[in-house]
Formats: structure tokens, sequence, C-alpha cells
């Protein structure tokens, strides 16, 4: 079997569209070029990191401003990291009709190798329907309405199908599909018999278990509204870690009722039905909302299960994941945020009177250190000649008087001599001072200029700022990492 593409190899890609301008790229202008780069070198960085539904996003966004063959590899083997079978295929064929001879002989035969495997994984389902315009939906996303023109492209596995149609009961079916082969699912929607009504469950929730007069219905999320007997019916939403939500209603023939269901957590609920999420997110005021209830803290008990998080960070775009929390464990959420486009303005501003304080600041220390050393040599050696010439002139004087005599003789000379040693005195402490006052210019400048950030430490920063760690031991400890977009 064929191992997966090597996540190290994506950087080998990563000069080629960095240096290299394609002949698709060359009508693009310059601001879009550089922000391509801005975010294909964000991905990369994500994938050192491991946080492939982050990278994969910025591989998409560098390839949308910029079309370069190389990005369409760092797409196929993200999305072959995240096990996007049909998706890793499209993108290494595309990557190789773009490439063509451009591609070197050993790459290309570790792209085709790869798709010879995947292609073994990637099943076809063709799905045949009674009623035209149904809307023919798998795991929950519209794939199109039928007839559909072709097979639907799926990864090998179990998947859920759903056809609905108005006026028609929906149909869903539980398919467990073999990889390279082609199956063919017939649907027969059969229209909604007399005394029957529709019943629409709306909530945030998922693997919500739909209870109607004690029968199992259905699962959250729902690809439409449920055919029910018309009456008054009881409807339970159930859901591990949760209190049971039930309503009596009255559901009328030949119409549909909507009802809104808002599970809460129940306390009572057993440790099996339990996990735990911790998020990390930057120091910076936000509002993160579990299913659409506001939370607080970074340390939350949560019903085990899928859960959707909403996080709103201030000077960032909103972001929406989807989690899954396992029992008895603790699930950490570490989202890949982005600046909005004001809040990025303002930081690359920051940044940039940053870095001209600190060229100001090391100018001109290094301007006053550069005139206050001579001045300082100067000032030291000044009096040296004059010195000099006075113990000539003394020692020169014949004994017995000798030296002290000349002194009495020429008192004026050395008092005028004593108060220019005084003035050297002072201007050497002003000196001093004025190197201290440069260095300390220099050091505060050079602090500012290395301390002010580029565009890609911006982009990182306005992402969380810590960097989750596997705590193990008894109770939480199995981690798992979740960066979702």
């Amino acid at each position: 079997m064929t191992s997966r593409p090597c996540i190290a190899a994506i950087g080998l890609a990563a000069s080629t569209f960095l240096l290299v301008v394609s002949p698709t790229a060359v009508a693009q202008s310059p601001a879009d070029t550089a922000l391509a780069r801005a975010h294909f070198r964000r991905g990369l960085e994500l994938v050192d990191e491991r946080r492939f539904d982050a990278a994969l996003a910025e591989f998409e966004r560098a390839y949308r401003l910029r079309p370069a063959y190389q990005v369409l590899y760092n797409l196929g083997v993200v999305h072959d990291a995240l096990e996007h079978t049909v998706e890793a295929v499209d993108a290494f064929e595309q990557y190789l009709r773009e490439g063509g001879d451009r591609i070197a002989p050993a790459r290309r035969a570790e792209v085709e190798a790869t798709l010879t495997a995947r292609r073994r994984l990637v099943a076809r389902l063709v799905v045949r329907v009674n009623v035209d315009g149904a809307i023919v939906a798998v795991d929950g996303r519209d794939v199109g309405r039928s007839p559909l023109g072709a097979a639907i492209r799926l990864t090998a596995g179990a998947h859920v199908l759903s056809v609905t149609h108005p006026g028609h009961e929906p149909e869903q079916r539980a398919l467990r599909l073999a990889g390279d082969i082609e199956e063919t699912v017939a649907i027969d929607l059969r229209p909604v018999a007399p005394g029957r009504a529709s019943l629409e469950i709306a909530t945030r929730l998922a693997q919500v278990e739909i209870v109607v007069d004690g029968r199992v219905v259905g699962t959250t999320p729902l690809a439409g509204p449920i055919a029910v007997q018309s009456g008054r019916r009881v409807i339970d939403a159930r859901r591990a870690g949760y209190r049971t939500h039930r309503r009596a209603i009255d559901l009328v023939e030949a119409s549909t009722t909507r009802l809104e269901v808002a599970l809460e957590p129940d306390p009572s609920a057993p440790a099996s039905d339990v996990g735990a999420l911790r998020l990390v997110l930057p120091r910076a005021l936000h509002v993160v909302r579990v299913d659409g209830t506001a939370v607080r803290g970074s340390e939350l008990q949560l019903p085990r299960g899928p859960h959707e998080v909403e996080v709103r960070v201030r000077g960032r775009r909103p972001l929406t994941a989807r989690i899954d929390v396992p029992a008895g464990r603790e699930v950490v959420l570490h989202p890949h945020l982005e600046w909005t486009a004001d809040a990025r303005i303002a930081e690359l501003e920051s940044a940039g009177s940053r870095r001209t304080l600190g060229w100001i600041l090391t100018i001109s220390g290094a301007a006053l250190i550069g005139a206050t050393i001579p001045m300082m040599i100067w000032n030291e050696t000044r009096l040296d000649g004059e010195l000099a010439a006075m113990d000539q002139r003394c020692t020169g004087t014949p004994e017995p008087a000798g030296c002290a005599a000349w002194r009495e003789m020429h008192l004026d000379e050395l008092e005028e001599y004593n108060a220019q040693v005084g003035s050297v005195d002072a201007l050497r402490y002003v000196g001093i001072g004025a190197a201290i006052v440069g260095v300390a210019a220099v050091a505060l400048g050079m602090e500012r200029l290395l301390g002010a950030p580029g565009e890609t430490e911006i982009d990182r920063r306005a992402s969380a700022q810590a960097t989750p760690r596997l705590r193990l031991g008894v109770g939480w400890g199995s981690l798992t990492v979740l960066t979702p977009l």
C-alpha cells in the first residue's frame, strides 16, 4: 500500500511558489501576489504545527489569489492528511495537468503512485429517484437535484443518503460503500398519505434523537421535515448528557409544524456522558457560544458528542468550529483566527511606527556616540603639550631654588592651567553622560526595531498565544487537539 505523501515535502514546493512567477500569475496585481505569498507562508507554518484544517484554508486562499500549480500539490497533501480522499485525488490530478513538463520526474512518479492508491478508496454512488427535482443530500450536504447527471464520488466508508421533495415523505438510507466500485441506489418517494402532517425540528444540536409517540423517527441534523400522523402527538428530543425535551403538540393534516428544541445539560448525567473542552484564545476581549449559548471561562464541562462553538474575539473575524467531545477526555480548541481588515491595518501601522521610532533612536544615539568619542579624546589630550612644556621649564630652573621657585614666580600661569584642568574635568563628565544617553538610545532603538513584528508575525498573533500540551495522568489524561477553521 502506498503511504501518504510526506508532509515535509510541502516545503519543496514553497520556494518555487514564492520565487517564480507563473504565466497565470503575471496578470495578478502586486497586492494580490504579496497577499497570496503571505497566505502560502502561513499555510506552511500551520502544516508544521499539524493544523491541517487551517493550513487547507490558507493554501486555498493563496491559490484563489494566485493560481500557481505548485500550490495544488500542497492542497493534495493536506487533503490527504485530513483523509479527504476525493478532494486529494482532484487536487493531485489538477496538479499533474497544470504542472505538465515543469514537474520533476521524481515528484511526478510520487504523485502518480499516490493517485493509484487513493483512487482505490473512492466510491461512486448513482442515485435514481422516481421524482424529478428531489433534493439529494449526503451526510447532510446537498449534492444536487434529481435526476443527477453523474455518479457522486465519495470516500469509501459509511454515509447517510437523504432525499426530500415537497409533498412526499422524505427517505433516508444508511450506506456503507466500498472503494473503486460504483453502486446504484433507487429511491421511491411516496406521496404524503391522507391524515399525514409534517414536523420540522429546529435545533442547533446534532445527534439529538427525535421520538414521536415513543417511536424514533430520526436523528439531527435532519434532511427535512418528518412525515408523521396528524393529530395530537407527544414529541421527545433526547441526547446523552442532556435533559429530555418533551412537548405535546397538535399537528394539522397536510401542513408543516415547526418545533424549536433547546436541550439543557443534565447536571446529574453520569461521567460516561460528559467530556471537557478547553479553549485557548488570545488575550483580548472575546465572547464564546457553545450551541448558541454564551459561556464563561476556558475550562468547560460538556455532554459528550458534537458541539458547535462560536468564537468572537475583538479585532478578529468571527469563527465557527464544530468539535466532537469524547466522554472522559479533554478536547483543546486552539482556533486559527484572522484579523479583521481594519484591525490588521492598525497592527501593521503600529508595527511601522515602532520601526520608525526604532530607526530614529538608533541613528540619533549612534550620531551622539560618534560625536562624543572624538570630543572626549580631544578633551583628554588638549593640555598634554602645555603640561609637558611647564614640566620642562620647571626642571630647567637652576638649584637650589628649582621647581618651587619657578612655581612662585609663575603663579598666574599655574592658576590659568588649573582652571583649564577644571574645564577638562567638567567636559569629561558631560562626555560620559552624552555617551550613556547615546548607548541607551541605541539600545532602546534596537529593541524597537527587533521587537516590531512583520506581517507573518502579526497574522500569527491573531490566533491563540499559548500552545496546548499533553497532560498525562488519571482522569483527563487523554488529550485531543483540534484546530478547525
